[in-house]
């Protein structure tokens, strides 16, 4: 008995620390939808808020991302889709590995991956990933389960190339998301970059890797009704 009340302990500990520290992201309904071309010069990413300030996923734990390489990323949406829109520093552009893998392979590619979660309990994720190449990848994700790569939906994507990195857009209709019949005043939001040439990924709420349930550190999307 004292064994399992020292679990619990620990277990609740964790839970209480990952909800004081997640982030958030407020988004606003747009009445003209981004067209996905990869280019952020739609009108809906001109005055949105910005998911940045990235940490390291691994293989360290929390440092922060290299100003070389920042992530910003962008949320909207209107009665049909969520709209993402992401710009991805990279000063090395040419060194960014391209690989053509099929759908859900990830081979030797970086990537940008977006996992919501609109019942917001800790539990069950959607993840949407874009790769360097342009090639998706999706997955329904639990936290005992773990990542399902089996499951795929229809979305659309596009990214292009810049000087300074890449641009990624992404069009994710609402019949690809799994919703209760209660309303949630925000859902959970995280957000990867995967950078192949130093093997690092970055998150945009931190996680502890410690507590080995990573659908429990979520940041949170605020406003979409």
């Amino acid at each position: 008995m004292r064994g399992i009340f020292i679990v619990l302990i620990v277990f609740c500990t964790g839970s209480v620390w990952a909800q004081s520290t997640k982030k958030q992201l407020h988004v606003q309904r747009t009445d003209q939808a981004p067209t996905i071309d990869g280019l952020l010069d739609d009108s809906v990413w001109q005055n949105a808020d910005v998911a940045q300030d990235f940490v390291m996923f691994k293989p360290g734990s929390g440092n922060p991302e290299p100003e070389n390489q920042k992530t910003i990323v962008k949320i909207s949406y209107d009665n049909e889709a969520v709209y993402v829109g992401a710009y991805l520093y990279d000063n090395h552009p040419e060194t960014i590995p391209m690989q053509f893998t099929t759908r859900d392979n990830f081979g030797q590619t970086d990537f940008l991956l977006v996992s919501f979660n609109p019942n917001n309990d800790g539990i069950n994720d959607t993840e949407f990933v874009v790769m360097s190449t342009g090639t998706q990848a999706d997955a329904k994700v639990s936290s005992t389960n773990g990542e399902d790569f089996g499951w795929s939906a229809v979305w659309e994507s596009a990214i292009q190339m810049h000087a300074d990195g890449r641009s990624v857009e992404m069009k994710i209709p609402f019949s690809a998301l799994r919703f209760s019949n209660t309303d949630v005043a925000a859902w959970g939001m995280n957000i990867h970059r995967r950078i192949q040439s130093t093997k690092e990924q970055y998150c945009w709420n931190f996680i502890d890797k410690t507590q080995n349930r990573y659908t429990e550190y979520s940041g949170e999307l605020i406003g979409i009704k």
